[in-house]
């Protein structure tokens, strides 16, 4: 099973390495999906990054990963030692709930 890919991303003149992670709290909400590819690496320096602890298993990122949909979207978390903690300000069912990473969608991997 994968939790996590890194991948090179090129867009424009920018270069970076981004994480590919499952969010169970975004997959949540219905027509919207759960994949994000977070900046883990910026040599360039043109754009902020997470910082990565480096497991593609046990993933820990930080700072916190916060995204917001229209109307009233809110999933908003950390992912520590391969584990989600939610935070009460998301508004999907696992506010304030801790659960484990779960693998990537075969859809979604890359070769």
């Amino acid at each position: 099973m994968t939790f996590a890919q890194i991948r090179r991303v090129e867009d424009g003149d920018v270069e970076y390495d981004a994480i590919v992670i499952w969010c169970p709290g975004c997959a949540s909400r219905e027509n919207w999906g759960g994949l994000h590819w977070l900046p883990v690496s910026d040599t360039q320096g043109k754009r902020p990054v997470w910082q990565w602890n480096g497991d593609l298993v046990n993933v820990g990122l930080e700072p916190s990963i916060l995204t917001r949909g229209h109307p009233d979207f809110v999933c908003h978390s950390f992912l520590r030692n391969g584990q989600w903690q939610f935070l009460s300000d998301s508004t999907h069912p696992l506010a304030g709930q801790t659960v484990s990473i779960e693998h990537l969608p075969d859809w979604a991997l890359s070769e």
